[in-house]
């Protein structure tokens, strides 16, 4: 899959996927679809803000965060319990995952840790390519979750 540019201008092109994040606590499917960043340096998935709201009452727990500049300082944080299948993934049994994530002011999410470490990511920063687990050739999305 290729990266691309969807951060600031001064950010490289970045590997990028599509999700669809619906509220598990509900029977219907409704939700919306989000681009994101497949990012290996963020420990937890965050989703805008504006998908969060928009999928209605979520459940969430507060956890505590310390202040990566002023240890004194502490934030209350709420972790929104979701639903998100990844869209380019065929393998219905490895693309949906219930997690917790971030809410963020941004108009797309990032992939974090909590999610990537179930699979075997290759990026290759210098054709600008990734994938789940690719053998790269022409036109190629292959994606093999981590347990095959």
């Amino acid at each position: 899959m290729p990266y691309e540019q969807i951060q600031d201008e001064l950010s490289k092109p970045t590997p990028i996927t599509r999700i669809y994040v619906f509220n598990p606590s509900l029977d219907n499917m409704n939700g919306d679809e989000v681009k994101v960043i497949i990012d290996t340096g963020s420990g937890i998935t965050s989703l805008p803000e504006s998908i969060i709201r928009g999928l209605g009452t979520l459940e969430y727990t507060t956890i505590n965060i310390r202040s990566p500049i002023d240890e004194n300082k502490v934030a209350s944080k709420k972790l929104y319990k979701v639903r998100l299948e990844f869209l380019e993934i065929e393998d219905t049994d490895e693309k949906s995952h219930e997690i917790e994530v971030f809410a963020i002011p941004r108009d797309y999410g990032i992939i974090g840790r909590d999610v990537l470490h179930r699979y075997k990511i290759v990026l290759d920063s210098k054709k600008e390519q990734w994938g789940f687990e690719c053998r790269w050739s022409d036109g190629d999305n292959c994606i093999v979750p981590i347990s095959s």
